[in-house]
Parts: structure tokens; sequence; C-alpha cells
């Protein structure tokens, strides 16, 4: 089972500690502390490759997810995108590309959270 975890802290964030206590032992994470302070991470299974933490810096978006999608095919077609990307990367592109639009393209079972650092 995969995790995903955000948090707004005005101080140290505590997102280490969180991914580790909820991770087991040797589970990869990765986590991502904007400026403003906003914590964004995940820990998934070895092996897994639906989740994900990317950040866009044209747009300043910083997105965490974990995706299992139905129809990728279409929107990979509709979004141009290489068949080779994951499932959380391709939800990542529908959102950076349609943002809450992209809501409603999205098929299967998924969930992130998401921050821009300059809209707040």
């Amino acid at each position: 089972m995969t995790s995903i975890c955000a948090a707004l802290l005005d101080g140290p964030s505590p997102l280490a500690a969180m991914l580790a206590n909820v991770a087991p032992l040797g589970t990869p994470t990765d986590q991502h502390v904007s400026p403003d302070g906003i914590s964004l991470g995940f820990a998934q299974p070895a092996g897994g490759r639906n989740s994900g933490l990317f950040s866009d810096a044209a747009s300043g978006w910083t997105w965490v997810g974990n995706a299992r999608l139905d129809y990728r095919d279409e929107l990979l077609l509709a979004l141009h995108l290489p068949a080779t990307i994951s499932d959380a990367a391709l939800a990542f592109q529908a959102f950076l590309r349609l943002e809450l639009q992209s809501l409603t393209r999205l098929h299967g079972d998924w969930q992130f959270a998401a921050w821009n650092h300059r809209t707040r």
C-alpha cells in the first residue's frame, strides 16, 4: 500500500518522521518541502511504480500521488505523451495541462495532493 502525505506548518517539517512511521523498513520514500512551508511526500512498497512526486518550475505546481489508470492509451494520445511513463506521471501531466478539468479525464484508482507555491 502507498501512503501520501501533505502538511502545512509554521516551522520544521515532520514529514520524514511521518513517512518513516507509515512505511515498512526499506520502503522507498520521497518528499518535497516548498519555501512557504508546504510538505508533500509518499512512501511506496519496493517495486511499485504507480506513485510519484513531481514539480514543475514553470507553473509552480508540486504534486504527489498514486494512480492506477484505466483508458490510459486514450489519455496518452490526447496529451501526446509516450507510453513508457508511469500512471502517476501521466496523472501529473494531465493535471499540469488541464488542472481541475483533469479530474473528469482520470479514470481508475487514484489520489493526489497538489500545491502551487505561486498562487497558494
